[in-house]
């Protein structure tokens, strides 16, 4: 427990099945233990993308999936962030709750990516969750294809919720607040990075993030401002009409996020019900308060 194994031609006593790959390694400190998570086995025709949906470290969510696992009714197999690294919990083979009953029935490997705003830091986490579900799937005798029409290959929460069930998007309103398009995400999985980083068989990267101006995202989270005001709107830009200040340290729960204008703002309805903007960090940069 606590010891990151180096994968390369590894084999996990939790599931007996080998990791080939060099460009990242796995923390079991969070894994389930002998009677915790399903003692189901699953079939072999889905690695499931998901995205965390919060702005939190990945030990965080390893650790609160691993304590929560029954009480939250909620975990997966492998969650990548904070540069690379990637922490196991549920074990592969045996069915996780992280998509529904017929795709967790299905996904013997889900893989979540917890969220960052630092560009490097998601560089770095980015290669891992390509390689990871790619390396998962091809030993599973999974397709490397993602989000086709069939019900075998790698597919995103977003398909789930548009083939079979749910409300979920993700990962796609995350990644594309770093510049990665759906095409781009299939690409990157059909041909995978090498163990420096670099694409086996790059094509350019959008030129623009893929993140429609002004077009809301949804996420269900808080923010926690910090010790500076910050002027909330009724619209996502900067000349949109004042609604008020966010004082420091108030907290406000949110539904979206929508980028405009060089910033990230939050939305959320006010006491009035109305619809209220407030920005919390330029693109690329750190935000203004903390999110939970």
């Amino acid at each position: 427990m606590g010891v990151a194994i180096i994968v390369a031609a590894l084999s996990f006593a939790q599931n007996n099945s080998k990791v080939h790959a060099s460009s990242y390694s796995i923390n079991n400190t969070y894994a389930l233990s002998g009677g915790e998570g399903s003692p189901y086995k699953t079939n072999s025709n889905m690695v499931i993308a998901h995205a965390t949906g919060v702005y939190a470290p990945v030990v965080n969510n390893a650790s609160f999936e691993k304590r929560t696992w029954y009480s939250n009714g909620a975990y997966v197999q492998y969650i990548v962030g904070d540069g690379g690294k990637v922490y196991s919990v549920g074990a592969e083979g045996y069915q996780s709750w992280g998509a529904g009953t017929y795709a967790n029935e299905n996904s013997p490997v889900q893989v979540e990516l917890a969220q960052t705003y630092d560009q490097t830091e998601f560089n770095k986490d980015y290669v891992t969750y390509v390689n990871l579900p790619r390396d998962r799937a091809k030993a599973w005798g999974i397709p490397t294809t993602v989000d086709d029409s069939t019900y075998r290959g790698i597919k995103s929460h977003l398909w789930v919720t548009n083939n079979i069930w749910g409300d979920h998007t993700d990962p796609y309103g995350y990644l594309a607040t770093h510049g990665i398009s759906k095409a781009q995400f299939a690409h990157d999985i059909a041909n995978g990075f090498s163990s420096s980083g670099n694409n086996t068989n790059a094509i350019p990267k959008p030129s623009k993030p893929t993140v429609q101006k002004g077009r809301m995202v949804k996420e269900d989270a808080t923010f926690k401002n910090g010790d500076e005001p910050i002027q909330v709107r009724y619209g996502s830009t900067l000349s949109s009409r004042k609604a008020g200040m966010l004082t420091a340290g108030a907290s406000i729960h949110y539904y979206g996020y929508v980028v405009d204008s060089g910033y990230v703002w939050i939305v959320y309805t006010s006491n009035s019900n109305d619809k209220l903007y407030c920005p919390v960090r330029p693109v690329g940069k750190t935000a203004w308060g903390t999110f939970k």
